[in-house]
């Protein structure tokens, strides 16, 4: 092999720097506006402030997203993956528990048993703060119009027409958002209760 193709070899093996600071600053800048929404309690977050937090230059930051909204799209997606991996969690631990109920529908029950237990109030404040990005914006609010059209397609598949898996769902919907304002209608005893009385809508006949 010639000098000049071990060279060329060399420098294609070698790792791309520029790639690696690129990750790092995109994954600076997505952390910084996590943080901010969080300490806040708001997505109406500046560049300006977003640059200043991560420490990094208004130029790099359009370079790697483009706008605002790239940022923001990136953080509805991870939102949506996050909601997606508390599911799967949630039917995990129902089809261990319960095999004779639809593990879509049980599994939305043992989610929220989780969800209910959590303490931070950040930990509510924050989806409803990536949630209020949607707000009049068609192209945020489409991938979580479509990870929730596949959730209920689920539903619907397993449930075989029992509308009451519907209502189930539904119900723990209303309940999810009431948490996420930190309302509190019920008391534990009735709470459990409620969600025994949802589960068993989700016997399988």
């Amino acid at each position: 092999m010639k000098l000049e193709e071990k060279k060329i070899e060399l420098k294609r093996g070698r790792p791309r720097t520029t790639n690696v600071l690129g990750s790092n600053t995109k994954e600076k800048v997505l952390e910084s506006y996590r943080t901010l929404i969080r300490e806040r309690r708001t997505a109406d977050v500046s560049l300006d402030d977003i640059c200043r937090h991560a420490d990094v230059k208004k130029g790099s930051l359009l370079y790697h997203f483009g706008s605002k909204e790239g940022i923001q799209k990136i953080i509805v997606e991870r939102y949506i993956n996050h909601l997606e991996s508390c599911y799967q969690a949630g039917i995990h631990t129902a089809k261990m528990k319960w095999p004779h109920h639809s593990p879509a529908v049980a599994g939305f029950v043992e989610w929220f048993r989780t969800y209910s237990q959590v303490k931070d109030p950040t930990y509510s404040e924050y989806g409803l703060a990536v949630l209020s990005l949607t707000a009049g914006n068609e192209a945020l609010i489409a991938p979580i119009n479509q990870w929730y059209e596949s959730v209920f397609s689920r539903i619907r598949a397993e449930s075989e027409g029992n509308h009451q898996a519907l209502v189930a769902v539904l119900a723990l919907e209303g309940l999810f958002f009431l948490g996420h304002f930190r309302v509190r209608v019920l008391a534990s005893d009735e709470l459990n209760a409620v969600l025994d009385d949802l589960l068993a809508l989700s016997i399988r006949h």
